[in-house]
């Protein structure tokens, strides 16, 4: 489970989410789960700053977009979250990788 890179996001995912499920401590939980409190720490952090990753965690491959408006140089991508950004061209793609967590 936790041999490739997305199983360990999987799996921290999962733990976080029950974790905030239980009600109980993180310390507790941790110690409940044979957990290390600190690695619980980390990931909990990472999935609160960017909530983005425990919903990508839960799917697999490409997500489609539609594209709504488009000229000649720019688009609008409108996300399956909601998320809807405009003007994306070729000389702000990397910032919209960013935003949207795509790799480079």
């Amino acid at each position: 489970m936790m041999n490739t890179k997305q199983g360990k996001r999987d799996y921290w995912a999962n733990q976080v989410k029950e974790w905030k499920a239980s009600g109980e401590t993180q310390s507790n939980y941790c110690r409940r789960h044979n957990l290390k409190p600190h690695q619980m720490t980390y990931w909990s952090q990472v999935y609160r700053s960017k909530p983005q990753l425990e919903s990508a965690s839960t799917s697999r491959g490409f997500v489609a977009l539609k594209v709504i408006e488009a000229a000649a140089s720019e688009l609008t991508l409108h996300l399956p979250n909601g998320l809807r950004l405009e003007g994306v061209h070729a000389g702000n793609l990397s910032v919209v990788r960013e935003i949207v967590g795509w790799p480079l």
